[in-house]
């Protein structure tokens, strides 16, 4: 973790602040990415197995990590299966077996809330499997 300072605004000041700066642009293309990014979760939470949807939660959750740069090794903390579980929507027991599978071929290690991505690029393999 690091530290960091945040800031309340009310709407009139935030709109402000982003106008003289000239951020709109900005701030309307991370809104459609977020729009893409969800719409394409939803997609996915409907017609993709168990396995693949686990996979490509894995690896949006490591890419979000400063690790994948640095090695092939991923290590995710903090989550426990059942938050997993809700972001893939599926229940507990299947990330359990969909886990299970993942770590069966050598590509996880799980412990209490730690998952570790022993290989990135055949998850990803994995993840384009649909």
């Amino acid at each position: 973790m690091t530290p960091c300072v945040a800031v309340v605004l009310d709407a009139e000041r935030f709109v402000r602040f982003v106008e003289e700066r000239g951020l709109v642009i900005h701030l309307m293309r991370q809104a459609l990415a977020r729009m893409r990014e969800s719409d394409l979760h939803r997609g996915e939470l409907q017609t993709l197995p168990l396995v693949v949807r686990l996979a490509r939660t894995l690896l949006r959750l490591a890419v979000l990590t400063d690790q994948m740069a640095q090695s092939n090794a991923v290590r995710l903390t903090g989550l426990n299966q059942e938050e997993v579980a809700q972001a893939i929507g599926v229940t507990r027991n299947a990330v359990i077996s969909g886990l299970g599978q993942l770590r069966a071929v050598g590509l996880v290690e799980t412990a209490r809330r730690v998952i570790v991505i022993r290989d990135v690029e055949a998850l990803r393999r994995w993840a384009a499997a649909d």
